[in-house]
C-alpha cells in the first residue's frame, strides 16, 4: 500500500518523464482493486456454503480502497504544485515591488497591491494553461474513469479561488 501510494505522490513528474512507469503504477492499483473485488466476491460465495457454526470470519480482513487513496494523494500532489506556482509568482512580484520601491523611493502602497493581484492572476493563468499538459501527458496514463483532468481542475480551482479571495479581501 505505502509503496504504491509513494509512487503516486510523484505522479506529475513520473507521468511527464516516464509515462510507461506511471501506466505501470496505475495498472498495479487497478490489479489491487480487482483482486480485492474478487476476494470479496469469492468470500461471499464460499460463506454461503459454510456451516453457520463456522468460526472463521471473512470480514476480519479490511482492504484499502486503493483507487480512492491514490486519487486523494494525486489531489494533494496537484494542490502542492499549484501552491508552489503561486509562491513563485508572489516571490517574483515581491522582487518586482522591491525593485520599484528602490527606484521610486516610495512605499508602493496601491502599486504593491496591484502587483500582488497581478501576480495572483498570472499564477492562476499559468495553472489553467497547464490543463493541456495534464490532458496531453498525464491523463493518458490513467483510465478515463479516474478523471485526472477533473482532479487537476478541482485543485487549481481550490488554490486559485483561495488566493484571489485573499487579494480582494474576501
Amino acid at each position: 500500500r505505502e509503496r504504491l501510494l509513494g509512487g503516486v505522490e510523484s505522479a506529475f513528474d513520473l507521468a511527464m518523464h516516464n509515462p510507461a512507469g506511471m501506466v505501470a503504477l496505475v495498472e498495479s492499483v487497478e490489479v489491487y482493486e480487482r483482486a480485492t473485488e474478487e476476494y470479496v466476491a469469492h468470500s461471499k460465495a464460499t460463506s454461503s456454503t459454510r456451516s453457520l457454526m463456522a468460526t472463521e470470519d471473512s470480514s476480519s480482513l479490511h482492504f484499502t480502497d486503493m483507487r480512492s487513496a491514490a486519487l486523494a494523494q494525486i489531489f494533494k500532489m496537484f494542490e502542492l504544485r499549484c501552491l508552489n506556482v503561486f509562491r513563485h509568482m508572489q516571490e517574483m512580484a515581491a522582487n518586482q515591488a522591491t525593485g520599484e520601491e528602490n527606484d521610486d523611493g516610495d512605499e508602493n502602497g496601491d502599486d504593491g497591491l496591484s502587483i500582488k493581484l497581478n501576480a495572483t492572476l498570472r499564477a492562476a493563468n499559468e495553472l489553467i494553461s497547464e490543463v493541456e499538459a495534464i490532458k496531453g501527458r498525464i491523463e493518458p496514463c490513467f483510465p478515463p474513469y479516474w478523471g485526472i483532468a477533473a482532479v487537476w481542475s478541482t485543485s487549481v480551482a481550490k488554490v486559485c479561488s483561495s488566493h484571489i479571495l485573499q487579494q480582494i479581501g474576501g
